[in-house]
């Protein structure tokens, strides 16, 4: 495992150290996004496919390179938790706080890579109550298309090492 969160600390240096595009007013400053998209991984709530996911954040920009953020993000859509066959914990929901690296490849468009961390609840079928929270990195890479200055659109997607899940995202971003 430490060999996986050193490739995503090397990923996002390069990112960051990667040239710069001229900056304009609303490079800098406070930014919300929303994201809809599919979790995925090996827990059990996975086992027919990926799951429904939706998610927020919160940051502050920087530079045109460097920005962080709190996030937080669905990871199981099950509707009917009580009324599965067997027992078992699966991941429902991650807020985490990431440093996000961003590469301009021209004026509207950006690679971005992140690293963060985070605590993931953990629920389990066939019993409402929560069964605890895990701490985990996570790592993610996306590309981005500004719209206008103020608004972009973004395709990405984040892995959260503990539990094993990933989420794929579309999501937009605002900057005030």
């Amino acid at each position: 495992m430490k060999l996986h969160s050193k490739r995503w600390v090397a990923v996002l240096g390069l990112v960051a150290s990667g040239t710069a595009a001229a900056a304009d007013a609303k490079q800098e400053g406070v930014y919300a996004g929303l994201a809809i998209g599919r979790a995925s991984g090996s827990a059990e709530t996975y086992r027919i496919g990926s799951s429904p996911s939706f998610g927020f954040n919160l940051g502050y920009r920087f530079s045109a390179n460097l920005s962080t953020e709190v996030f937080w993000r669905s990871l199981s859509f099950e509707l009917f938790p009580m009324f599965q066959t067997r027992s078992y914990e699966y991941p429902d929901s991650h807020l985490g706080v990431a440093v996000i690296g961003s590469m301009p490849l021209s004026d509207s468009w950006a690679l971005n890579a992140r690293l963060g961390v985070g605590r993931t609840k953990m629920e389990r079928s066939r019993d409402l109550s929560a069964s605890g929270s895990r701490t985990s990195l996570s790592g993610g890479l996306s590309v981005s298309y500004a719209i206008t200055p103020s608004f972009s659109m973004n395709l990405g997607y984040e892995r959260y090492t503990k539990i094993s899940s990933g989420v794929t995202l579309l999501g937009a971003e605002l900057r005030f």
